[in-house]
């Protein structure tokens, strides 16, 4: 795990992480908490430069984010199967479900857009709820143009039930198959362009 070894394999793990999660970029500053501390949360921070997510057109350049990072944190119960592993057993749960880690995780992206370029009208911060478990984003503008999207996800109850249980995993199921967030910018010149019509 990221807590476990040398400072030297804890680097490894986490460009492996880096590199299996986002498809290109490099790791920048992280940090790893103290797991035998068990007077505090455990914390891992790190971030990454230069993702493969961007997307650029010559006017139009977007970011697609998703929930997928935070959802791979889960139980294999629970989450989505990499390519080439089996999907966990997709049978009936009779007995109730215990968290061996209750999570709490969040996810901050922060969106420098290139210079000449500002956000279109962000796509709404909401709240659901998984089944026992709750998922939220939220967007907001800094004041320099950055566009700022934060996922939290709270895996709710220690123990649930059986039947609470594949709710939860039967709504993960669904909003995996969802498209991801979009958040898209404009060029600024050429909007005012267009807005000035043909002279």
């Amino acid at each position: 795990t990221s807590a476990s070894g040398t400072a030297k394999e804890r680097r490894e793990f986490l460009e492996g992480y880096v590199k299996h999660e986002y498809g290109a970029g490099s790791l920048g500053q992280h940090s790893v908490g103290d797991p035998d501390d068990l007077d505090h949360p455990f914390e891992s921070r790190l971030e990454v430069l230069n993702t493969g997510r961007p997307t650029s057109e010559q006017v139009h350049p977007s970011v697609g984010i998703g929930p997928g990072t935070l959802l791979r944190l889960l139980p294999e119960e629970f989450a989505k199967p990499r390519d080439g592993e089996t999907p966990p057993s997709k049978a009936k749960r009779s007995a109730p479900y215990r968290f061996f880690m209750p999570l709490q995780s969040v996810s901050r992206t922060r969106i420098v857009p290139p210079p000449g370029f500002v956000a279109r009208p962000l796509p709404a911060s909401e709240k659901r709820a998984f089944g026992t478990m709750t998922y939220s984003r939220e967007l907001v503008t800094a004041p320099e143009g950055d566009v700022v999207v934060t996922l939290r996800l709270d895996t709710g109850p220690t123990r649930i039930t059986a039947e609470q249980f594949e709710e939860t995993r039967d709504a993960l199921a669904t909003v995996l198959k969802e498209p991801p967030l979009v958040v898209a910018f404009d060029q600024v010149a050429g909007g005012c362009l267009a807005d000035a019509g043909p002279g």
